[in-house]
């Protein structure tokens, strides 16, 4: 799979989407691809499973920019200088790690006045075994308040239907139909749908005829519990 269509891609979702290990595994697949990335992290929402406590653990490949430093772990729209000289200079593919729901997708407003986001893609996830998000409407609700709140209209969606550890390729499937209604309702095209590791052997023949493109997921953060 060849991501690199663009240099920046944001990625938002509703709380629980699964947005952040999706931005890691892509700064990953890039990385597979020679290309040095770097993920933003914008989430000053969700206290926990969050992409920048992965800073420094990623390899050489990929940088992860969040907070200015001593606030990375304070949910404050602390926003280091960094993540704005990566947006104007910056030439590494840029992944961007928005906060969950329209409040958090409201971050994203910082930034209105630059020019590189009218160029970016902007994905947002969706995974019908969350809560408010669960049938094609609420789907279609939950996306058309993000593009609000974000102030960009969406370029694509990202299938993510999973149970994390109790997810079957029955539940997979399912779940895709949802996503794939709602893409026809709003008109976007689905870049990939995400499949868990263990699960993408079963699945890959039976996806891949339907032309979804999937994402093998593997699994980065995990609740401090």
């Amino acid at each position: 799979m060849n991501i690199q269509k663009k240099r920046i891609i944001i990625i938002g979702g509703a709380y629980g989407s699964g947005k952040s290990e999706i931005s890691l595994n892509l700064a990953q697949r890039l990385a597979t691809q020679g290309f040095r990335s770097v993920v933003v992290d914008l989430d000053f929402v969700n206290p926990y499973f969050r992409s920048r406590d992965w800073q420094g653990r990623l390899g050489e490949m990929v940088e992860v920019v969040s907070s200015h430093q001593g606030y990375e772990g304070a949910d404050l729209p602390a926003i280091s200088a960094k993540i704005l000289a990566e947006l104007r200079l910056g030439q590494r593919p840029l992944i961007i790690d928005l906060g969950g729901d329209p409040i958090g997708a409201k971050v994203l407003g910082s930034f209105a006045c630059e020019p590189a986001l009218t160029r970016a893609h902007f994905w947002l996830v969706l995974n019908p075994y969350r809560p408010f998000t669960e049938e094609p409407p609420a789907m279609v609700e939950m996306v058309r308040k993000l593009e609000s709140a974000a102030g960009l209209k969406a370029d694509g969606l990202i299938a993510n239907p999973n149970l994390l550890e109790e997810t079957k390729p029955e539940e997979v499937e399912q779940g895709l139909n949802k996503v794939q209604e709602t893409a026809a309702a709003l008109q976007l095209p689905i870049k990939f749908v995400t499949v868990e590791s263990q699960l993408y052997a079963a699945l890959k023949p039976r996806l891949e005829p339907s032309g979804v493109e999937l994402l093998p997921l593997k699994r980065y953060l995990f609740p401090p519990w």
